[in-house]
């Protein structure tokens, strides 16, 4: 037996374990320094604890996991795990994510000060509100949706607001009746609120269609009606509004809102860095993409 190689081989495997973390804990430092130059100590703390954050230590186990596997001769492994992390670093990326977001967002074509005539309605597409644990009505991400509707209708922008959405699976009511109890807590008369169903954008649009096919005596029946719901979803839903034919039977206009992509305020290499909330944008924008091929 030889046992120079059996005592060396420990030695050699600790080795690359040892060198495999450091450059790991170079490139975490790295990371933390630059953004420290660039953007200050706020945003460096932010760098470092987005790297202890469970994505950011998955994203690192992954990059020491490929180095070591190499250094062991490991090559086929090492580009397999190489690979995952590159696709989190792409898929959970804040410049990625950025960029898929703004090929789906709809542009703002009309504002509340833009000077045009009120709208008949304003139709305000699930999704906006929830209900806590304890039973209060509160907005969601997508909230901006339901404040644009009681933004136009206090602006004396529109004549009318139908909020659609039915009972999901996850709700014991319809959804569109925390809608209406969430416009009427931002002050906006209840006669001049009006519901309707659908569970998904399909049925939405198929409610909505017969809303004003057959619409209430008191409902306004001049002007355009404005379609309201995120920008990154607004394509799809005006895709779906002609495809059921809602778009024949009212003059509809887009109104998006919940933009994901804010306002810009320079470079940071934090940008780089994979977080969950970019994952989620990626995701969302590769969603709305897939549904225009299939032609949902």
């Amino acid at each position: 037996m030889d046992t120079t190689q059996s005592t060396t081989q420990p030695v050699f495997h600790l080795r690359n374990a040892i060198v495999s973390i450091g450059l790991g804990i170079l490139f975490v430092t790295f990371m933390t320094a630059w953004t420290w130059k660039v953007n200050g100590s706020l945003a460096a703390s932010r760098t470092l604890t987005d790297f202890l954050m469970p994505l950011g230590v998955v994203w690192m186990t992954l990059f020491v996991l490929a180095i070591w596997l190499w250094l062991r001769r490991s090559r086929l492994e090492s580009l397999i795990v190489a690979v995952l992390w590159v696709m989190i670093a792409i898929t959970f990326n804040g410049t990625m994510a950025g960029k898929i977001t703004s090929s789906v967002e709809v542009p703002r074509s009309a504002t509340l000060s833009d000077g045009s005539p009120p709208l008949r309605a304003v139709l305000v597409l699930g999704g906006s509100v929830f209900k806590a644990y304890d039973g209060v009505i509160e907005v969601s991400p997508e909230g901006q949706r339901v404040v644009l509707a009681a933004q136009y209708w206090h602006a004396g922008r529109t004549q009318a607001i139908v909020c659609s959405g039915g009972q999901s699976v996850t709700e014991n009511e319809p959804h569109s009746k925390n809608v209406r109890s969430m416009l009427e807590s931002l002050n906006v008369p209840a006669e001049v609120i009006h519901e309707v169903g659908g569970t998904n954008t399909t049925g939405e649009m198929e409610h909505l269609l017969e809303f004003f096919e057959s619409t209430p005596s008191n409902f306004p029946s001049e002007g355009r009606v404005g379609l309201v719901t995120s920008a990154f979803h607004m394509t799809r839903s005006m895709r779906l509004a002609k495809t059921i034919g809602l778009d024949q039977a009212i003059d509809l206009i887009p109104l998006p809102c919940c933009y994901r992509r804010g306002a810009s305020y320079g470079f940071t290499p934090r940008k780089y860095i994979p977080r969950a909330n970019s994952g989620d944008a990626f995701a969302i924008a590769l969603k709305e993409k897939l549904a225009a091929i299939i032609g949902r």
